[in-house]
């Protein structure tokens, strides 16, 4: 069944003989900022210096070694990690709940649990 909304493409999965895995997209810091700012309200030039100071302290507590416990997204473990050549490549494991999220904003309580 051809769905020209399909987040693949005008093919859906079950269309084609490829594995799922290799039929990803993704997801670019612009256009995180752009769906941050639908969601959220929030101005896209406020928007942005956030999202970017987020992910790049999300790319140090990994490469730090820090276990990431962020609800909704989940939880991060790193498995696995090398240096190669000028680059430092991580192995995660990602574990999420199914369905979407439930109850509260996901935000941290006053005493820093989430």
């Amino acid at each position: 069944m051809i769905d020209p909304t399909s987040p693949f493409g005008a093919a859906t999965p079950s269309d084609v003989d490829v594995p799922t895995a290799t039929l990803r997209r993704q997801l670019k810091p612009g256009d995180l900022v752009d769906r941050v700012v639908a969601r959220s309200g929030a101005k896209k030039r406020d928007a942005k210096g956030i999202v970017e100071a987020t992910l790049a302290e999300l790319g140090e507590a990994l490469s730090k070694g820090e276990e990431l416990n962020l609800k909704p997204m989940g939880k991060m473990v790193v498995k696995r990690e090398k240096r190669v050549e000028d680059r430092h490549v991580l192995n995660l494991k990602l574990v999420r709940k199914e369905g979407p999220p439930q109850g509260a904003s996901g935000l941290a309580d006053d005493d820093g649990d989430v």
